[in-house]
């Protein structure tokens, strides 16, 4: 470790990086006189390209969400040294410092503070320093302008190298781009100094007499109160006989300093990643190109360097902290608005495949590098594609005959209007169809369920959070605000709504297009959705409400003190997954059964059948009602409660918790 600092960031006689810098300049451009840009202090101070290509790719990386993982789910409480790494510094600050120095210098480093693992601080790379024992030592600034000298641990020092041919110092974006990052400062250089000379001609004025002193100082004085001037420059200046003008420097109109600093621009920008849109290049940009620049600036630059400091921080500084060894960190990009597009395009073009039978769902978990799941290896097919009957499937059968108690029905003498046929008769989808769309309609399901399920496990923990704040503050709270009161319906509804609105126009369109019908505007689910997340959110908090008061009623009951109080509170809430699994599957398949109904009813379907999932799970008043066929606005009788589609709002609990049913048009 000592050795490889040594080699990279300074040097055993105590020289800082910085001055070491210095010193390779000189041998690498000894040609070129004193270099205006050196290092990566002197770049962000004279070179904006430069500034406002690292603050835009640090600034960026340092403001995306991320996560601690364990497998797949997210480890709630274990980031405060990371979300607050010094009294001084934010989590955003923490990332953008590593990252900037990533770019600057090559490397970003970062100290776990000792004793006691009391912080985080990222050191300027510049300021390390290999004494003659080996040691490592960190240069910081005083209150009063001196530095003092710290010894660091070799191993709480975390490195984050940029990218590298060698494996071992990170190669920094600056490095490549000094001269041009020198030849935009020395453009500038030469226009502040003829300006400063009073923007006078660059040149030697001669005459072939000879001056005295008084007479060369009045010729001098006279030609810079007639020509010189800022406002005077550019101008045409008259010599009288005798004297002659030699140009010797660069003028302002040779340099063209517009053009120089355009082409340093893109050549910064490109060493960065950084499109000329941020870089204030507004000539070549419009609202379509500077999308698209976007896109690339996080498709090929934010999400790359994320990712590679995502991968350090997991495996070099997470096992150094508390707590944290073993979990991984993550950034989520789900929220980059100019990434949804092509995400919108990509999924669209995987659902085809999956329709198709070309692609498994775990085949495009595995290739967006995600965790297999266990209904994933299975190939998805639209029910579209399965016949409802054909010569080659078994007939359907025979209708079933009306009870023998049952008096035939007789139309009027002289009416030949065909005779209903009576309910119970099994529609006309062949046995085949009827198993494939029951798996498919599971298959679909099950991952909407876990979604919601996530949706309602957000909203339980933000309310455990404000109820053991409540009942740590003890009988006062209680007498402030009843525990029902707490709990906040718009959580749910906050959460749920958006998953509503696509699983059940996602039901609709899948509907309509298996038979070939027209999806309908979507007004009449919208208000469903809207009465049905209001009545549910209401219901489920009435549900924790009355379970947490009876716990407490309960510990009080044994005599248990405020923080036996808190830590049962806590227990109920690290236990309530199954309750957000069972309130996610009872509201999916409401609404894929309620948006389905819809459709039939828009498009004058006059009768819809029950079809239940005929396997093991299955409950037994909805086996027995699968085949039941009913008008479509007419409730189905199943285990003698009126149901208008599987998991409706209206039934009993008994009958639409864990429902899996549907239902079918019948044509």
């Amino acid at each position: 470790m000592a050795n490889w600092l040594s080699r990279t960031f300074g040097r055993k006689d105590g020289v800082p990086f910085n001055t070491a810098m210095a010193d390779v300049m000189s041998v690498l451009y000894p040609d070129k006189g004193q270099m205006l840009v050196t290092d990566a202090r002197t770049a962000v101070d004279k070179s904006v390209w430069i500034l406002r290509a690292v603050s835009t790719v640090a600034t960026r990386i340092g403001s995306l969400p991320w996560h601690l993982m364990n497998g797949d789910k997210v480890v709630e409480g274990k980031s405060a040294v990371l979300t607050r790494p010094s009294p001084n510094q934010t989590g955003t600050e923490f990332v953008e410092r590593i990252i900037a120095w990533e770019l600057l210098q090559g490397t970003g480093m970062v100290y776990v503070e000792v004793p006691a693992i009391k912080g985080l601080t990222v050191l300027d790379a510049d300021m390390i320093l290999i004494d003659k024992g080996g040691n490592i030592n960190y240069r910081e600034p005083g209150l009063n302008g001196q530095y003092s000298d710290r010894q660091l641990l070799k191993s709480n020092i975390v490195l984050f190298p940029n990218f590298s041919i060698t494996g071992q110092l990170g190669l920094s974006e600056l490095r490549p781009i000094l001269d041009t990052a020198n030849m935009d400062e020395g453009a500038k250089q030469v226009w502040n100094s003829q300006m400063s000379s009073g923007g006078a001609l660059a040149g030697l004025m001669t005459t072939d007499f000879k001056l005295t002193g008084p007479e060369l100082m009045a010729a001098k004085k006279a030609w810079e109160e007639k020509y010189s001037g800022i406002q005077k420059a550019g101008g045409i200046g008259w010599l009288s006989a005798g004297y002659h003008f030699e140009k010797l420097g660069i003028s302002a109109a040779d340099l063209k300093l517009l053009e120089v600093s355009k082409v340093t621009r893109e050549e910064i920008g490109a060493a960065f990643g950084v499109p000329g849109v941020f870089l204030n290049d507004t000539q070549s940009v419009d609202y379509s190109n500077a999308q698209t620049q976007e896109r690339i600036l996080y498709s090929n630059t934010i999400i790359p360097k994320a990712d590679r400091l995502a991968d350090r921080i997991t495996t070099f500084l997470l096992p150094l902290l508390p707590g944290l060894k073993g979990l991984t960190f993550k950034f989520d990009y789900s929220g980059i608005e100019c990434l949804q597009a092509n995400r919108l395009e990509r999924a669209q073009s995987d659902e085809i495949e999956f329709r198709s039978g070309k692609l498994t769902i775990n085949e495009a978990r595995i290739r967006d590098g995600l965790k297999k799941v266990a209904w994933g290896d299975v190939f998805w097919c639209s029910a579209m594609l399965v016949p409802i009957s054909t010569s080659d499937l078994p007939e359907p059968p025979p209708p079933v005959a009306p009870p023998a108690t049952t008096e035939p029905v007789v139309p009027p003498e002289g009416d030949s209007v065909p005779v209903a046929e009576p309910k119970g008769i099994k529609a006309l989808h062949s046995p085949e169809a009827r198993k494939l769309i029951a798996k498919a309609f599971i298959a679909k399901t099950a991952p909407q369920e876990k979604k919601f399920a996530q949706a309602t496990m957000k909203a339980f923990n933000k309310q455990a959070k404000v109820v053991e704040s409540w009942v740590a503050d003890g009988a006062k709270a209680v007498a402030t605000k009843p525990l029902r009161a707490l709990l906040d319906d718009s959580d749910f509804v906050d959460n749920w709504h958006s998953l509503f609105v696509a699983f059940g126009m996602q039901s609709a369109e899948e509907v309509a297009a298996r038979y070939s019908m027209a999806v309908p505007d979507g007004s009449a689910i919208l208000k469903w959705i809207r009465a049905q997340e209001s009545k549910q959110s209401k219901l489920v908090n009435q549900t924790t409400a009355d379970e947490i008061s009876q716990i407490l009623a309960d510990a009080r009951a044994n005599g248990a003190s405020i923080p036996d109080m808190v830590k049962a509170t806590k227990g109920y809430f690290d236990n309530i997954a199954y309750r957000a699994e069972r309130v996610a599957r009872t509201n999916v398949i409401a609404a894929n059964n309620a948006a389905a109904q819809d459709v039939y009813t828009e498009n004058g379907v006059k009768q819809h059948e029950w079809l239940s999932t005929n396997d093991s799970r299955v409950r037994d008043d909805h086996a027995e009602a699968d085949g039941q066929v009913v008008g479509v606005d007419e409730p189905f009788n199943v285990g003698g409660e009126s149901l208008m589609y599987p998991g409706d709002p209206a039934g009993s609990a008994d009958e639409t918790i864990n429902c899996r049913c549907t239902i079918l048009p019948v044509i």
